[in-house]
């Protein structure tokens, strides 16, 4: 029996959303929209839970999913997936725009510890060993 999950996005995700695909009509902003809309059905019917998009080290419990220039970090409480942080850029893996210290820097800056918090997770502490991007294959 496949159940389907409720997709809650934090302030900062719905910004995000906002801000990159907001009022544009343009062909690119239609595509990239449309990857992140199947990004967020995938996730609605369990898709992408797997430990193959789990973050590692001491954000472990988090998971990544992406395609193209989209990437999402979103961690999950049955029934409910929130999605903390949507990234729409160029680059990848070790560029300045690289979405992961991206986001490890906002876990680390406490812009998410009421969501950890309800949650029920504590953010890592600071002396965190490595917050270095995952090796993606």
């Amino acid at each position: 029996m496949n159940r389907k999950w409720i997709v809650k996005l934090t302030p900062s995700a719905e910004s995000a959303y906002s801000k990159a695909f907001g009022d544009s009509k343009d062909e690119k902003t239609k595509r990239a929209m449309g990857v992140l809309d199947g990004l967020i059905d995938q996730l609605k019917e369990g898709h992408l839970m797997t430990s193959d998009h789990t973050l590692r080290g001491p954000l472990s419990w988090i998971y990544q999913a992406g395609k193209d220039r989209t990437r999402i970090f979103y961690a999950l409480s049955h029934p409910t997936v929130t999605i903390f942080h949507i990234s729409h850029v160029l680059g990848g893996d070790g560029s300045y725009s690289d979405p992961y210290p991206i986001f490890a820097s906002l876990v680390m800056s406490g812009r998410y510890d009421q969501v950890f918090e309800y949650l029920g997770v504590r953010r890592p502490p600071w002396t965190a060993p490595d917050l270095s991007p995952p090796n993606f294959q």
